[in-house]
């Protein structure tokens, strides 16, 4: 490391995004990691022999767990450490890259300055999808590296990024943001290569090839690189071509004509006088099929193969039209016959079955291929779409089950990893039960695919309790109620009574909170519909309101005891009085206006009567004030 320092060699280190996001395509290339994979294998080919290349590391962020398995915010990873390019170390760095997971890219940044840190002339190339996932401020962080003594020039290649971090970025560093999968090659190069850098030169270079055992004869190979810009044709006969290629990364098509053509791929060409050896399957087309014919995205695709040859055998699956050793994933073929199960990806799409021979490391040779499409899932979500905040929410869910499946609860608006629940959604239909988020506000409830693809969605308002009120729903009139409250207690709030509708500020009785807990409160004396209020004194805002029915009491009178002639005596009743109401004494059978005594009734029970001065048989009367009827009645008995 040392002597990287002194000698003044530039180092360079790609961040590279490996969340689950990177699994989203820029136009209808492959996905982005597909793409990034294959644009860094062909420039690292590409730089071998160039003068002035510096050292590069690699270093991955993410990828390594998934979005519902723990904690992905320290997932990152130096996948290929410091040191001149070598297309080896880079292919297998990043041969078995499967994105999954979250964008902790603050977190890596951080550790690349770590690995920088010795060294003098220094560069941070950061290719990524999105922003930090883990509450990072990335715009922040980059400021703070290009401030840094000594500097650390940033470049940033964005892979559709919104257009708001994207301006943010260019304010800061150097930043192509790509909406073609095409201009891959181009930014890595503008990224990774110093301006002065001079173009390599083309070298002889000699094909050894053979079909199983025997050298190919009477045959025609044509070589072109990625962008397809640089392309050369040779003759092959005894198993040899010769042909002169720029250090780089080569796709070839061998033409026969004794039978079909053979596509290759991977291959690198480092230098002169290099000889390049290839012992190619001498094997039939290799049959594919694929079960279910058309499956869900983000599912298991089954694979069934029959006539592989023996060795490093891959069966794929890949962008139609890609190099044969591209790849989105794959796995080992075991036998000549046999299947395998892959992941697909989570975006609906068409893809291509792949059976690939592998003859040196890195070169791949197509022995067959299959077309087929891929669907989108059907998922639904049922739940409350309003609820208080901290309260028990059940959501239920139907969709494809598919492992990794998850149901998060998120801000509207926020980011895909920023949620405040995540369950998983195990089986094609479920139900739980979890708690509903602790802030108030609009949230969205997902159902996502493993790979963070949104399958379904719904809106829930979560709103904020500030007050409660907790008391009889029903009272007599004119009577004490106690209700038990929660609120701010703020000086001068206060309880009320009033009719529903009416101003804040209105009210039939009230009781302030400062006199304690649980208020008591005189209901109203008139019967009907009311609402006791909780009300803020700073606003006059009603925090909480229970509704409360005051029913009107049907009167009864107790018959008094035998009384004396022309003694005062107490009668008992209970009921619901009203203006005017009176009880009196009279004869039986006389009307209203013939009382012998009478009290109002507003005294309060019992109320006080006096007696007739002649023994006899009478009544005690209960008379509305409003129109004079008899609410009720009791007989006396004067002696």
């Amino acid at each position: 490391m040392t002597a990287a320092v002194c000698s003044a060699v530039e180092r360079v280190e790609v961040v590279l995004d490996a969340s689950a996001g990177m699994w989203e395509s820029l136009g209808d290339g492959p996905p982005n990691f597909a793409a990034v994979r294959e644009a860094l294998q062909d420039y690292a080919a590409a730089s071998v022999q160039r003068q002035g290349r510096p050292e590069v590391a690699l270093r991955i962020v993410g990828g390594g767990i998934p979005l519902v398995d723990g904690d992905w915010c320290d997932d990152t990873r130096l996948a290929v450490p410091f040191g001149l390019i070598d297309p080896r170390m880079i292919r297998e760095g990043l041969e078995d890259l499967v994105p999954s997971g979250g964008r902790p890219l603050v977190r890596g940044l951080n550790d690349a300055i770590d690995d920088l840190a010795e060294a003098e002339d220094r560069r941070i190339v950061i290719i990524t999808s999105g922003s930090d996932q883990c509450r990072g401020d990335i715009i922040e962080t980059i400021k703070n590296l290009v401030e840094k003594k000594p500097p650390i020039e940033v470049r940033i290649i964005g892979l559709g990024l919104d257009r708001a971090l994207a301006n943010a970025a260019t304010m800061l560093a150097p930043t192509r943001n790509l909406f073609e999968y095409t201009a891959m090659a181009d930014a890595l190069e503008w990224a990774l290569q110093p301006a002065d850098t001079r173009p390599p030169v083309a070298r002889h270079v000699e094909f050894q090839i053979s079909l199983g055992p025997t050298p190919l004869n009477s045959s025609a190979i044509e070589f072109s690189d990625a962008s397809g810009s640089e392309r050369a044709y040779s003759a092959v006969e005894g198993g040899r071509a010769r042909v002169q290629l720029s250090p780089g990364r080569y796709r070839a098509r061998i033409q026969r004509d004794d039978r079909g053509e053979i596509e290759l791929s991977g291959l690198v060409v480092e230098g002169a006088d290099q000889v390049v050896e290839i012992a190619l399957a001498d094997v039939p087309p290799v049959t594919l099929e694929v079960e279910p014919d058309s499956p869900l995205a983000g599912s298991v695709v089954h694979i069934a193969y029959w006539g592989a040859p023996a060795g490093a055998t891959w069966i794929a699956l890949a962008a139609p039209g890609s190099a044969a050793g591209e790849f989105v994933v794959r796995t080992r073929a075991d036998g000549s016959r046999g299947g395998v199960a892959l992941d697909l990806p989570g975006a609906a799409s068409e893809l291509e079955a792949r059976c690939l021979f592998e003859p040196r490391p890195g070169v791949f040779q197509l022995l067959g291929s299959l077309l087929f499409d891929t669907r989108y899932p059907q998922a639904s979500i049922q739940s409350e779409e309003r609820i208080e905040n901290g309260t028990p929410i059940t959501i239920s869910w139907s969709g494809p089950g598919l492992s990794g499946d998850h149901i998060t609860i998120a801000e509207k608006g926020a980011d895909d990893t920023d949620y405040s629940v995540c369950l998983p959604a195990r089986g094609e239909i479920g139900t739980f039960t979890t708690t509903a988020p602790a802030d108030a506000g609009d949230y969205v409830i997902f159902y996502r695919s493993g790979l963070g693809k949104i399958l379904a969605r719904q809106s829930l308002e979560v709103f904020e309790v500030l007050a409660t009120l907790d008391g009889p729903a029903t009272a007599a009139p004119a009577t004490i109620l106690e209700f038990a409250w929660t609120g701010p207690d703020a000086a001068q709030d206060f309880l009320s009574i009033a009719t529903p509708g009416s101003p804040e500020d209105t009210y039939v009785s009230w009781a302030p909170t400062a006199d304690g807990n649980p208020a008591r409160l005189q209901s109203p004396p008139d019967p009907g519909s009311y609402e006791v209020r909780y009300i803020r004194s700073i606003d006059g805002t009603a925090l909480a309101r229970s509704g409360l029915e005051i029913a009107a009491v049907e009167i009864e009178l107790s018959a008094p005891k035998p009384v004396r002639a022309g003694t005062r005596f107490q009668v008992s009743w209970n009921g619901t009085a009203h203006s005017g109401d009176f009880l009196a004494v009279a004869k039986i059978g006389s009307s209203t206006a013939d009382s012998l005594d009478f009290a109002f009734a507003a005294t309060g029970s019992p109320s006080t009567l006096a007696a007739p001065f002649e023994p006899g048989d009478y009544e005690v009367r209960y008379v509305s004030g409003s129109n004079l009827a008899i609410l009720d009645a009791a007989p006396l008995k004067v002696r």
